[in-house]
């Protein structure tokens, strides 16, 4: 049976845990050898501005995810690992409703807030609820101007907790040191292991008697707070990691029990590449996350729309397979061919006339696109990348390393915006070329084949479908990757997009070509840029 992990210190005096500390080194060290020392100096800060207090000490580490991009909350499959690069939360509660919030790096101001001035009217019990109140509050936030900090995490994940609880247990204030070691914006998640640290010390602090999968569907849902719109895939991770293994994990329902662990092989490495591009924090940006993310949502809607007869079985985009409705991959496609390439707002609702609601809802946390929704692209993009996190794990169990290459290659093509060749100049390239009428046309003519690698080909998730996350300067250093170590390595933009990190999955033989492809590309975009490896490491604990 799957379990958090508590280590039975908490709470204690802020002396007393240093003295644990001095006495047991070593029994921290099951979170990386640096652990202690910087455990140490987080405990010597929270004394400083507080004194010797009563606290609960948690970490979460940072996860990567090595495969499965951008449908975790869509009720995809996420393959993660945890890394050693984490964040400690110390908290003392309090006995009012006053949240102090401290932060180790300067970069992120001291904060402050009382929880009983942020809460609802009342609970909020359902996440569509969760999802129109917060979508409401954002927009009359954005039309006014106000901006936000980091404290939005922390807000967010008081509130739905008070909410999911009923409102029945009286969560006061506390104050709260954080450290946090992960680089932001690179496709770590940094900020769900804020969340998820704070989190564990609050289970522990007011005896939360919640399932464990629906309190991490809490604290992953909690995020919607600041109008982001993703899953529980890095929350789930990051709980359940285990030193040594790639974690395989489904949503909607996320049953923890079903969670699966495969070896990953001993003669590959995991990379993780600074692109030396961080996502912009503009308002465009953040706006075409939400339009991306949206179009998912859209497109699912506009199939139930068409397809009545298929509605009961589409809770989540991940559904929309063949499998799941009962048809042949034939006419699967054809119903991908039904889907626009193009949708304007009135025109969804024309034809989602029943789910009016549910499409203004969605409406409301972004500008429309000039262009009009993508919805066939993001839509084959979605329930492919679904078909290749499936897949991952199959081939990391009978060890067909080149079919695990080719899936990443084949869901960066989902991902890219621009192709180079092998000489490193920018060819033409359609986002969408898999998504035309005539490429999903000529699947259905190749699976009618009697040629079976014309019907392997044809299968869905060797389709890439078109999301568009990614930037220039990646698509070329994923493309150098895959011409330079061809058959040795492949690599894939990681997080959620527009900048941050390149995962690749490298044969232990080949990391210094790598590093070599690496500095000829900081030098032809002149970025910096760093080289990670990293081994799975272990999950979140109440220390």
């Amino acid at each position: 049976m799957i379990m958090l992990k508590f280590l039975g210190y908490s709470p204690m005096h802020l002396s007393q845990w240093l003295k644990i500390l001095e006495s047991r080194p070593s029994e921290f060290k099951l979170f990386g050898e640096a652990f202690p020392h910087r455990l140490k100096e987080v405990l010597e800060t929270f004394w400083r501005i507080w004194g010797d207090r009563r606290v609960y000490i948690s970490r979460s580490p940072g996860r990567v995810n090595v495969f499965g991009r951008h449908m975790d909350y869509m009720g995809g499959w996420v393959n993660s690992m945890a890394i050693e690069h984490d964040v400690i939360t110390v908290v003392e509660p309090r006995r009012d409703y006053i949240v102090n919030l401290f932060n180790v790096d300067k970069k992120y101001s001291r904060k402050s807030f009382n929880i009983l001035e942020e809460l609802p009217e009342k609970p909020l019990l359902s996440l569509e609820e969760w999802d129109q109140w917060t979508s409401r509050r954002g927009k009359e936030l954005l039309e006014k101007g106000v901006k936000t900090g980091w404290e939005e995490y922390v807000k967010g994940l008081y509130i739905y907790l008070w909410c999911k609880l009923g409102g029945d247990v009286d969560l006061k204030g506390a104050n709260i040191l954080v450290s946090g070691n992960i680089p932001p914006a690179r496709g770590l998640s940094s900020s769900s292991a804020l969340v998820v640290s704070l989190s564990l010390a609050l289970w522990k602090i007011y005896n939360i008697e919640m399932p464990l999968d629906e309190f991490i569907e809490t604290v992953g849902y909690s995020e919607w707070f600041r109008l982001t719109r993703g899953g529980v895939g890095d929350h789930a991770a990051m709980f359940f990691a285990r030193r040594g293994k790639i974690s395989y994990i489904g949503f909607h329902p996320l049953d923890i029990n079903k969670i699966k662990y495969s070896a990953f092989p001993d003669e590959y490495k995991v990379i993780v590449i600074d692109s030396g591009y961080l996502r912009p924090q503009t308002r465009e940006a953040r706006n075409y996350l939400r339009v991306t993310a949206a179009e998912y949502r859209l497109s699912l809607i506009y199939v139930k729309s068409t397809h009545p007869e298929y509605a009961e079985k589409l809770m989540w985009l991940r559904d929309l397979n063949p499998r799941t409705l009962g048809i042949s991959l034939q006419d699967f496609y054809r119903i991908i061919l039904e889907i626009p390439l193009r949708i304007s707002r009135d025109g969804l609702l024309e034809v989602g006339e029943e789910y009016s609601e549910e499409l203004h809802t969605i409406f409301s946390n972004h500008t429309p696109p000039k262009e009009g929704y993508k919805l066939r692209s993001r839509c084959l993009f979605g329930v492919s990348e679904a078909e290749r996190a499936i897949l991952f794990p199959r081939y990391l169990d009978t060890g067909e390393m080149s079919n695990i290459l080719r899936l990443i290659e084949v869901s960066h093509d989902g991902d890219r915006v621009s192709k180079f060749d092998e000489d490193g100049e920018r060819v033409e390239w359609d986002p969408e070329y898999s998504c035309h009428d005539a490429y999903i046309k000529s699947l259905i003519k190749n699976l009618n084949s009697d040629d079976p690698l014309k019907v392997e080909a044809a299968q869905l998730h060797w389709v890439p479908g078109s999301y568009e996350r990614s930037i220039p300067p990646i698509d070329y250093l994923c493309d150098m990757i895959s011409y330079r170590l061809k058959g040795s390595a492949a690599a894939q933009l990681m997080g959620a997009g527009l900048g941050g990190n390149v995962l690749a999955i490298v044969h232990k033989d080949k990391v210094k070509k790598v590093e070599e492809v690496v500095n000829e590309y900081s030098e032809k975009f002149d970025v910096k840029t760093n080289i990670l490896l990293y081994t799975p490491g272990e999950g979140a604990a109440l220390l």
